[in-house]
């Protein structure tokens, strides 16, 4: 399934509000960050908030995806879009600088909510509609590996503990169980 019919499936929903909230959930990997992107561009009125961007530092990754805060995710994004306010967001840096400038969330009809943890029970109830990308984890892990080596980063024994997270994470929430489209994006 590509961008193109997964847009015209979204859009034969009947949501009542807007901005419609849609997450895009699965393994380091998987593809979430390349469908988000498509999905903007065939949605035309949409924007992408990363779930990288609330990372915090020095929290391990586990199967509850504590290392993301999920927090400050509703309290800055989702709860003011629901509430029909300006969403404002800071952006996680790093551990010496944690948290950037605030960011608006441009007047959109549809906000995308993409990364690991985006179908989280913490968040589900904000999220209008709920894609899984279903990748087995060792095709995945090979592509988040051929990826991050061509952005010149290694993470050597790093990329199987993730990967195990990952795991651990859709064993302990099976976010596809709530997913209104599972799909096995290979773009």
């Amino acid at each position: 399934m590509n961008s193109k019919s997964i847009a015209k499936k979204i859009k034969q929903f009947n949501f009542k509000n807007k901005p419609i909230i849609i997450a895009i959930d699965g393994f380091g990997g998987a593809g979430k960050s390349t469908l988000a992107k498509d999905l903007k561009n065939e949605l035309l009125s949409a924007t992408i908030v990363e779930v990288d961007d609330f990372f915090l530092f020095g929290v391990k990754s586990d199967a509850n995806k504590s290392n993301f805060d999920r927090a400050r995710l509703v309290e800055q994004v989702l709860k003011p879009l629901e509430q029909g306010e300006v969403a404002s967001y800071q952006k996680s840096i790093d551990k010496n600088n944690p948290l950037s400038e605030h960011f608006d969330v441009p007047a959109v009809d549809y906000v995308i909510i993409e990364g690991v943890s985006s179908l989280h029970p913490d968040i589900a109830e904000y999220i209008d509609y709920r894609i899984w990308l279903d990748i087995p984890a060792e095709v995945a892990k090979i592509r988040m590996i051929k990826r991050d080596r061509e952005q010149g980063q290694d993470h050597g024994e790093l990329w199987d503990y993730w990967t195990d997270s990952y795991q651990d994470y859709k064993d302990l929430h099976s976010p596809e169980a709530s997913a209104d489209l599972i799909v096995n994006y290979t773009a």
